[in-house]
């Protein structure tokens, strides 16, 4: 009996290596191919104080699931910027999929729309002018975790009576904070929901991001419309998953660019307009 036992567990242990075996096997994954489609950055914006600004969007198509290179800019589109008030304005292809427009003045309250036409589809999307509050002023405070650090800090006053919906943007020696990484997960947005007419004091928008002595920084705070806050707040939704059960579901963000021609192929990506202010400042200590 006992060499039966001894050979039974000898068995047994040999299937359990089998299945873990089995484990280890590199199983392939058809992604389904898909035509791509469509993926345009559009920020209109212009200064607060009323000065011009070169209108400039992006355009790109999807990449495949598996591809690790940089998007496909889209060349050869016929790109138009409409504000109900005149001729429209003809963005121009320059390099890596930007097409660029003559200086304009963002009007608040005044509906734009961009037209868009590529591959034999046309394309639009339509938003509302946002107006911002200015900012008071840009200064450096410490940050928590290391207080020989210091980060870019803003105080402003929400503007009263009207719904103010913010984002903001970073430069660092002229170099823009783009994400996501590990320390810039999110795109900083807010909403003036609970503060509107108040004071606003220390807040870092990027209160991961600690500037080098000596570094330049500049800040933009944009006013946006609800449509684009809520585009930006269903794309921070995404970009939270960490894999707990009770996390967003996976999802396509979609924005407000639509296709005329084949409605079912929606593009990915937005069209915003908005005015901003900003400011500049120097890290000496």
């Amino acid at each position: 009996m006992r060499a039966r036992s001894d050979v039974a567990a000898l068995a047994g242990a040999c299937l359990c290596l089998s299945f873990l075996g089995a484990c280890e096997r590199v199983v392939p994954i058809e992604v389904p191919a898909e035509s791509p489609r469509l993926v345009v950055e559009g920020r209109i914006e212009s200064p607060r104080n009323g000065a011009p600004d070169i209108p400039r969007i992006r355009i790109s198509t999807t990449q495949p699931y598996f591809e690790d290179r940089p998007a496909t800019p889209v060349t050869g589109a016929v790109v138009l910027l409409r504000d109900g008030t005149g001729p429209p304005i003809l963005l121009v292809a320059g390099a890596a999929g930007e097409y660029v427009g003559a200086p304009l003045t963002v009007v608040p309250d005044r509906v734009y729309s961009l037209e868009i036409s590529w591959g034999g589809e046309e394309f639009v999307a339509v938003d509302t002018a946002a107006d911002v509050a200015p900012i008071d002023s840009l200064y450096f405070t410490p940050l928590a975790a290391s207080p020989n650090e210091r980060l870019a800090t803003l105080s402003f006053r929400d503007v009263p009576g009207r719904p103010d919906r913010y984002l903001w943007d970073q430069w660092v020696d002229g170099v823009r904070l783009r994400g996501p990484t590990a320390s810039l997960r999110f795109r900083p947005i807010a909403s003036d929901i609970g503060i509107e007419g108040s004071a606003v004091s220390g807040f870092a928008p990027f209160h991961s991001v600690a500037i080098p002595l000596g570094a330049t920084v500049r800040v933009r705070q944009q006013g946006i419309s609800r449509t684009t806050f809520d585009f930006f707040v269903m794309l921070n939704d995404q970009l939270a998953r960490d894999g707990w059960p009770f996390s967003q579901l996976p999802a396509s963000v979609k924005g407000n660019v639509r296709a005329r021609t084949t409605p079912a192929r929606r593009p990915s990506g937005y069209f915003s307009v908005g005015r901003y202010d900003e400011r500049t400042l120097v890290r000496t200590r």
